[in-house]
């Protein structure tokens, strides 16, 4: 007697490149107006903690270190701290931020029950994590042209480019940290992942000390980080000083940036499709 076989079922497979649409924008839209319903206390540590910084470090340190005539150490330190706080915005919200979201709210779950799809939300995370990046340095901008008078900090009107650097930088680090958040077993994990990577990247940027006073290996791996690149263009930038070597950098941040995105793209969605 033969007996019937039925034939296994298929491997569902995943396609080889992100398939984003404009739903995208509607996950960005969705954390937007949460944003706006706490926008009061989200934007007080954007302008206290830079503040914190520049006098505490860039007068109070500043006073014992000569970087010679023509600067002065808290104009040294602004870039970075433009930089770095906008860096720290955009991981915030795409790691701890996203892990709640996923895990603990279900939201994406319950976004995909509508016509965007998984590639749809990571892609809308980043973006927004990038957003936030963004405002955080509209604050810290803005901050730094009120001690202009006193410091001479803002010397060009180029500085006003320094927000979309700090977008495209936050794409970078926003879909590095989604990326994590992809793989993260525990919420720990994520401690993990700022501990090792984001605080190296921190130090290793150039807003606290010149980087060619560092070892030639150690200034080969900072080169290669967003973070660096964005702190470089941003001081040219502040400096009215902006020439094609940051072109390249801006370049090479925006290779970094989609290659970012569509590695975070892919585990997200091999995370959530079961």
């Amino acid at each position: 007697m033969s007996s019937l076989s039925l034939p296994a079922p298929r491997r569902r497979t995943l396609p080889a490149r992100p398939m984003v649409s404009r739903h995208a924008f509607n996950v960005w839209r969705r954390n937007r107006d949460v944003f706006l319903k706490l926008w009061k206390t989200e934007l007080v540590l954007p302008f206290i903690e830079p503040i914190l910084v520049l006098l505490g470090l860039g007068l109070g340190l500043g006073s014992f270190i000569d970087l010679g005539a023509h600067t002065s150490y808290i104009r040294f330190l602004a870039p970075g701290v433009l930089t770095q706080w906008a860096m720290f915005q955009a991981v915030f919200d795409s790691s701890w931020g996203a892990y709640f979201r996923m895990e603990n709210h279900g939201i994406y779950t319950a976004i995909a029950s509508t016509p965007a799809s998984f590639d749809d939300v990571a892609a809308g995370e980043i973006l927004w994590a990038a957003t936030r990046a963004l405002t955080s340095s509209v604050a810290i901008l803005i901050v730094l042209l009120a001690l202009t008078p006193a410091y001479g900090i803002v010397r060009s009107p180029l500085a006003l480019l320094a927000l979309p650097v700090a977008y495209l930088m936050g794409l970078c680090f926003s879909a590095l940290a989604l990326s994590c958040v992809a793989i993260a077993p525990s919420l720990s994990f994520l401690g993990y992942f700022f501990n090792i990577v984001i605080i190296p990247i921190f130090w290793l940027s150039g807003g606290f000390f010149p980087l060619e006073r560092m070892p030639a290996v150690l200034q080969a791996i900072a080169w290669a980080l967003p973070l660096t690149l964005a702190t470089s263009i941003d001081r040219h930038l502040l400096n009215g000083t902006f020439g094609l070597n940051d072109l390249w950098h801006i370049g090479l941040m925006a290779a970094e940036a989609l290659a970012l995105a569509w590695l975070a793209i892919a585990l997200l969605r091999r995370r959530l499709i079961k």
